[in-house]
């Protein structure tokens, strides 16, 4: 499954019948329009795209799904509603367990696709596994390419796009946060008579706000800035 029918229709489809010239004996039909291949087994892989979520309801009514890989997931529009509504229910069908593959390059923190890429890191059951690769990772062979390439993009579009780091995305004021780095679940609460700052930027688009407290520090010199939410 990808975001839209385009790139099913210039990118996937072509790449899969390529990669399928190997396994031609095994295939008995190939249906160009609906993007379906089916093989001498009655297995089929069929290439469909979110663009119209209500095509993709009811298919595990007409056969078992088995497993489904979704690209570029963090692009797909309504990612959430589509995966609970559409996608989790090919689960019903009793003769088989869907599986889910969901890739993506990040588009930030707080999507449901970081929510799941989480859920995954801290899934004690094994039912959800996350994993994680670079472009380094993938192609290692081409190094001094994405090396080159790093010079010419900012660091948080390299970082997200290459090395597949969930960072802020052009729409958020913060965008070099970093949960793991800027977070402390030891924070005291605000206390009697403490210096707290608060920010609000009420613009057009995103509404933004910051709430953070000034203290000394021992000598009594120099400031930090601890923000709160």
């Amino acid at each position: 499954m990808a975001p839209t029918s385009e790139m099913v229709r210039e990118s996937y489809w072509s790449q899969l019948k390529e990669f399928l010239q190997l396994y031609k004996p095994f295939i008995s039909q190939v249906r160009e329009r609906e993007k379906e291949i089916t093989f001498k087994n009655g297995s089929i892989i069929s290439l469909k795209s979110a663009d119209k979520p209500d095509t993709l309801r009811g298919i595990s009514g007409r056969a078992a799904v088995s497993f489904v890989i979704m690209d570029e997931f963090s692009f797909l529009r309504d990612a959430e509603k589509l995966f609970e509504e559409v996608i989790m229910p090919y689960r019903a069908n009793s003769s088989v367990k869907c599986k889910f593959l969901c890739i993506s390059t990040p588009k930030g923190t707080g999507n449901f696709f970081h929510k799941m890429y989480e859920k995954g890191l801290n899934d004690k059951n094994g039912d959800n596994i996350s994993l994680h690769y670079s472009c380094y990772d993938a192609q290692p062979t081409l190094k001094e390419q994405f090396d080159k390439q790093k010079d010419l993009m900012s660091d948080r579009a390299f970082k997200q796009e290459y090395l597949a780091e969930f960072i802020g995305s052009g729409n958020s004021a913060f965008y070099a946060f970093d949960r793991k780095l800027h977070i402390d679940p030891n924070i005291k609460p605000i206390q009697k008579g403490e210096t707290v700052v608060i920010g609000l930027d009420a613009n057009i688009g995103l509404m933004t706000n910051i709430i953070a407290r000034v203290k000394a520090n021992p000598d009594n010199k120099s400031y930090y800035i601890a923000v709160l939410s």
